[in-house]
């Protein structure tokens, strides 16, 4: 063949993957609907230009870019195999494929506000794919029709290239100015990466597809995806809803007519795991919940303080995190406590600013303390057990008071006052710890903060007891997560890593006045705690999917799985594998041990309906 006519052929390949670079703007409208209006925590001027450039750079130059790589095989047939009965063909059939997986992907993120993946490629190729997205017979319809649109499209496109611009010369300036653009949404990512804009930026990249796998992929590292993950790691809880209107709870809720509301306390201490409940490592509170309810197999709804509280005061999973703080909806249970007048008594150790709960849990209270004194966080816990009882002292009821202890969480920070479990460690080295490493030394630091705290939450209960308040006042005692010291022999220390039980099971003790002491084995979690509430204090009379995702703590019948999170994937663990979804769509199966499974396949009931549960709070868009 002449060079003449591969010349031909290369400009026709050259404007058709133009034109289909047009194609691909065009349907790519609808992601522009997510990231605008985009939500920006900085009121500079300079800062919201510099965010508007990022993302529509980021915008033209990734879409442009799927068009570019689509090319390539087309040209290499040029060279290889120079046939206009292969070359045409085939240009339209990866024109039309890029088109049509772009189109569904607009559905999927406009259903799910998350793009295809693994995950929902598997749901596809399973035949379930109309439970997963629940099509009526004109939508399938719509969606035959509208692939043979863009079939006729395609081909329409590339014999008007044929027969009008064949001949003319291609020039490398369009690829250059796309790729140019998608290299300088990078360079200002990195330019902003410290910037508090860093965050929204993150946020709505996320919204164009494969942005981050990309990105990469021009990375050093095998890990270069997870490290761009943790950039918007709060993203994938909320799976990018952050513009998408609650409608929480589903209907009013309606009570029945009840007596004088109880006082309520919570008490929360940061990483109490499960099995530090007992009358070595926290003997007050152990003695307190002899005669209490005890729940011996309680889950919280993620692995980290986020998720973790999240699941406790709304029943609801950590996907709506990013709804709940932008349209600064406050949970229902707090709610009624407000409208019942209740008077609050809100004290925590670490920040309310980081998590922001002052945006979202405590929104609606008044005169809200966001921080508390103190150079450690044993000072802290110390401070707010005092704020605490002077609270108890000069308030009337009802009440309601959160009382949030840190120095287990942060036990490597300062002494603790007690150190009565030896050999612990003096300085916590965390860094070079691996599967091989002891754990007993840390592993006993950490018991000696957990045992100062229960001293200070003994005098808690001492207090309440000396004002004749046990009689009046529910005293709920638990935690927002566990914490793993290489428990499971995987190398995992901390928490917000995996799904396992020492990182999600944790106690739960209940004082309910007049009610008898009660042992409970059967499966709890924290969202079935404000549904127990509501419905014995307040009579609520709505159907639990109306406000939650759980149900009543004394419901025997296990769910199908739990759902729950940390701050960059999504976990379903059962009674025999946890599986972890994250934000790329990539997922993995561990046994409860963690150890890898990888010829399991997916749930996919489960599945399904998880993906309700993430969808079920959210007004639908009849349009």
């Amino acid at each position: 063949m002449s060079f003449t006519t591969k010349k031909i052929y290369f400009n026709w390949i050259f404007w058709f993957f133009i034109g289909n670079a047009l194609l691909l703007w065009g349907i790519g409208i609808h992601y522009l609907a997510v990231i605008l209006p985009f939500h920006l925590s900085v009121s500079s001027l300079a800062n919201q230009l510099l965010a508007c450039l990022f993302l529509f750079s980021a915008f033209f130059g990734q879409l442009g870019l799927f068009a570019c790589i689509a090319a390539i095989i087309p040209i290499l047939l040029v060279i290889l195999c120079p046939k206009k009965n292969l070359i045409l063909p085939v240009s339209v059939s990866i024109g039309f494929l890029i088109v049509y997986l772009l189109s569904v992907d607009t559905f999927v993120f406009g259903q799910y506000h998350f793009h295809l993946n693994g995950v929902i490629w598997k749901l596809l190729t399973s035949g379930q794919a109309n439970e997963v997205f629940d099509l009526s017979w004109l939508e399938w319809l719509s969606i035959g029709v509208l692939s043979g649109l863009l079939l006729v499209l395609e081909i329409a496109l590339g014999l008007i290239i044929w027969k009008k611009l064949r001949h003319k010369n291609y020039g490398l300036r369009y690829p250059v100015i796309m790729l140019a653009c998608l290299l300088f949404s990078y360079y200002m990512l990195a330019l902003l990466i410290k910037n508090s804009t860093a965050l929204a930026l993150n946020q709505q990249a996320y919204a164009i597809p494969l942005y981050y796998e990309v990105l990469a992929k021009l990375l050093p590292g095998q890990q270069a995806l997870s490290h761009l993950e943790n950039l918007y790691r709060s993203d994938f809880v909320e799976i990018n809803h952050a513009n998408q209107k609650l409608n929480y709870p589903l209907h009013p809720l309606v009570y029945k007519p009840y007596k004088k509301p109880i006082n309520i306390v919570f008490i929360l201490i940061d990483s109490w795991r499960f099995d530090m409940m007992n009358p070595i490592n926290t003997p007050n509170i152990y003695r307190f919940a002899q005669q209490s309810w005890q729940f011996q197999n309680h889950f919280s709804g993620g692995n980290g303080t986020q998720p973790g509280l999240f699941s406790l005061f709304y029943s609801l999973p950590a996907t709506y995190w990013a709804a709940t703080i932008n349209q600064h909806k406050s949970p229902v249970f707090i709610d009624k406590l407000l409208d019942e007048n209740y008077h609050m008594g809100i004290f925590t150790s670490a920040s309310l600013l980081a998590p922001p709960f002052n945006q979202n849990v405590f929104v609606r209270v008044k005169n809200l303390k966001t921080s508390t004194v103190g150079y450690t966080p044993y000072d802290r816990d110390k401070q707010i057990t005092k704020e605490f009882k002077q609270f108890i002292k000069e308030t009337s009821s009802p009440f309601f008071s959160f009382v949030f202890y840190d120095a287990a969480h942060s036990f490597c920070l300062g002494d603790s006052p007690t150190a009565i479990f030896q050999p612990s460690i003096a300085v916590c080295d965390r860094l070079t710890y691996t599967s091989h490493t002891d754990p007993l030394p840390t592993f006993n630091r950490y018991k000696n903060a957990l045992y100062y705290i229960d001293e200070l939450v003994g005098e808690d209960l001492t207090l309440l007891k000396k004002q004749h308040l046990l009689d009046t006042t529910l005293v709920l005692i638990s935690a927002d997560h566990g914490n793993e010291f290489n428990d499971n022999y995987q190398g995992y220390w901390g928490h917000a890593s995996n799904f396992t039980r020492y990182q999600t099971q944790i106690p739960l003790i209940i004082h309910w006045p007049g009610q008898k002491p009660l042992r409970v084995e059967h499966t709890t979690n924290h969202y079935d705690i404000v549904p127990t509430l509501f419905n014995r204090i307040f009579g609520l009379q709505n159907p639990l999917p109306d406000y939650s995702i759980g149900q009543s703590l004394f419901n025997k019948i296990p769910p199908a799985f739990l759902l729950t999170h940390s701050y960059i994937s999504l976990g379903l663990v059962n009674a025999k594998k946890i599986i972890t979804i994250y934000p790329s769509g990539y997922y993995q199966t561990q046994n409860l041990q963690a150890k890898l499974l990888p010829n399991e396949a997916l749930p996919m009931k489960s599945i399904i309906t998880a993906l309700g549960l993430t969808q079920r709070y959210y007004f639908k868009d009849k349009n």
